[in-house]
């Protein structure tokens, strides 16, 4: 962590760029979104939480991306399109269909998926052979009038 911090601001300054320097480097991230929840100046946000949640599915930890997903929501921030967005593609690629499905109709309660939610799903579907379930996503898209 002293090397990411030494050619970038410090977190109670406000500024995401160590974040997203930290994403890489999930435990780093991690680390510095504690930081950043420590300090009486700044308060992680949604964009921080998405982050941090991002790169945990990235990497496959997908528990440790619904923890944080969970915290997220008990502290009162609402996910976005680009949060579930990140727990779909997590779900994807461990192959939990189901799960991706029960965020996908959660997602739509709240926010409508937008393109790149749809290529993930479309994407994880082809990479496991499952083409007609694709051709279902892709035809949801186009009912719900999704441009590419």
């Amino acid at each position: 962590m002293k090397r990411l911090y030494s050619n970038t601001l410090k977190p109670n300054q406000g500024d995401k760029k160590d974040i997203r320097a930290a994403k890489r480097n999930t435990s780093g991230a991690t680390q510095l979104l504690r930081k950043i929840e420590l300090s009486p100046d700044c308060k992680p946000d949604l964009v921080t939480y998405s982050i941090v949640i991002n790169s945990l599915c990235n990497e496959t930890l997908i528990a440790d991306a619904f923890n944080l997903f969970s915290e997220m929501i008990s502290k009162g921030i609402k996910a976005d399109v680009i949060t579930y967005t990140s727990l779909i593609d997590g779900v994807c690629k461990l192959g939990q269909w189901e799960q991706a499905t029960r965020l996908l109709k959660e997602m739509a309660s709240q926010h409508f998926p937008n393109v790149q939610t749809f290529n993930v799903l479309v994407d994880g579907l082809c990479k496991v052979g499952k083409v007609r379930e694709a051709e279902t996503v892709i035809q949801l898209m186009i009912q719900g009038d999704i441009e590419l």
